[in-house]
Parts: C-alpha cells; sequence; structure tokens
C-alpha cells in the first residue's frame, strides 16, 4: 500500500493537467488505454512473468551460517568482556 501511495503522489506531481477542451478526448480514449494496460497484464501473467522475477536475487547466507550467528549474538561474552566496537574499550 505504500508503493501504491507513493506511485499516485508522483502522478499527480508528473502528470500535467488536462485542459478544459482536451478533457472530452482523454475520458474517450482511457477506457481503451486501460484495455491495453490490462491485456498487458494479461499476457504478462499468462507468460509467466512476474514481477518479483524481474527483482535482484542474492544469498546473502545459508542455513549453516545464519545459525552460527545466532548462536554467537546469543551467547555471553567471555570472561566478562565487553564485545569489541562499543564504547567501553
Amino acid at each position: 500500500m505504500e508503493a501504491f501511495a507513493i506511485y499516485v503522489k508522483l502522478w499527480f506531481a508528473h502528470t500535467p493537467r488536462i485542459a478544459d477542451k482536451a478533457k472530452d478526448y482523454a475520458r474517450r480514449t482511457a477506457e481503451s488505454r486501460f484495455a491495453q494496460f490490462q491485456e498487458h497484464l494479461v499476457e504478462r501473467y499468462q507468460g509467466g512473468c512476474r514481477f518479483v522475477d524481474d527483482l535482484p536475487r542474492e544469498v546473502i547466507a545459508d542455513e549453516a551460517e545464519l545459525s552460527r550467528m545466532a548462536s554467537e549474538a546469543s551467547a555471553p561474552a567471555a570472561g566478562g568482556q565487553t564485545p569489541s566496537g562499543t564504547d567501553e574499550e
């Protein structure tokens, strides 16, 4: 919903106002332009294309690495020492 709201704000910000003389034409052509948009979506959907397929895929960590990091984070510091990178060094 947030992405859609941002899209609408940007659309309003960058779409010029239609002059009164052109509004009738815009209304008449809006349905055909929307139908073309729908056809494009249907073709992509039926072809197996999804938005998520366009996103980059990067493996950040495997299960073993995630488990190791979780156990290290939950383990108490050895000898009561403060972990490195804190203000108390």
